[in-house]
């Protein structure tokens, strides 16, 4: 296998549209060298996996010769009170087997932060994350928040305010050009909290429709943005995630040696 030197290349294993076992033999076949796995449900769902079964996951992992960069914990976000017991208590299952696993990182959206910190919503995020967030705190587990929805300078504000030092940032650059912000600009408010980032490019037509587009052809400036995390010291997997498009194992292996020049 060969290793590119700086950037450590990642993919999501569910971009590739197939089971599990298969999606790992693949990401070793375009040269990643890590990868993320959604276990919200399918076959790496905590109730999926005993402890044995956790165990013979990581060994196969290990002799395909690959890490795990984190693992996706995706319940929806939390801000609706009524529903955030249950949300809750499956991420801090999601928490418990990413210790078991070897990568102690789960990331998920936790829905829109508002930007009045008096709001309803604002208290339900923030009590879920600070619940999640001590369990992580116990557990030596973090919970990283996927960007987009907000100003990163938002973002940075609500974590800052949490009573927990477990919550950290999936940091979406796709997302934020999506949705209007700045990629590089984020970078400097959240850089430090940073434990994963997936690498994904998207454009925001002039009607502000957000579109996911194939890695390194939309406005995601991509050497400015691993600069950027790199002067913050973030030195950890970009994971190529493909949600769209008819022929993802293509555009996967296309953006891995993208990301190799970086």
């Amino acid at each position: 296998m060969i290793v590119v030197p700086g950037v450590k290349v990642g993919v999501m294993l569910e971009s590739f549209r197939v089971p599990v076992k298969q999606a790992l033999d693949l990401a070793v076949s375009v040269r990643a060298t890590g990868f993320q796995a959604y276990v919200s449900g399918g076959e790496l769902h905590p109730s999926k996996l005993a402890a044995r079964d956790r165990q013979e996951f990581v060994k196969l992992v290990e002799s395909k010769g690959l890490q795990i960069a984190a693992i996706c914990g995706e319940v929806g976000g939390f801000g609706d009170p009524s529903r955030n017991a249950d949300l809750v208590a499956q991420s801090k299952s999601f928490l418990e087997l990413s210790v078991d696993l070897g990568v102690r990182i789960v990331t998920g959206h936790i829905g829109v932060i508002p930007e009045d910190d008096t709001s309803p919503v604002w208290s339900a995020i923030a009590e879920a994350l600070e619940a999640i967030g001590r369990h992580g705190d116990s557990v030596g587990a973090v919970y990283a928040c996927e960007t987009g929805p907000e100003d990163p300078a938002l973002m940075r504000r609500f974590i800052d305010e949490l009573d927990t030092r477990s919550i950290k940032v999936n940091y979406d650059p796709a997302n934020l050009v999506m949705l209007g912000f700045d990629p590089i600009g984020g970078v400097e408010h959240l850089g430090d909290l940073v434990v994963h980032t997936p690498a994904k490019d998207g454009v925001r037509h002039p009607d502000g429709r957000p579109e996911e587009v194939a890695l390194g052809t939309g406005a995601v400036p991509f050497a400015e943005w691993v600069g950027a995390l790199r002067a913050k010291g973030y030195d950890w997997y970009y994971t190529i995630e493909r949600e769209v498009g008819d022929d993802p194992y293509a555009d996967i292996e296309t953006a891995a040696k993208f990301l190799a020049t970086l």
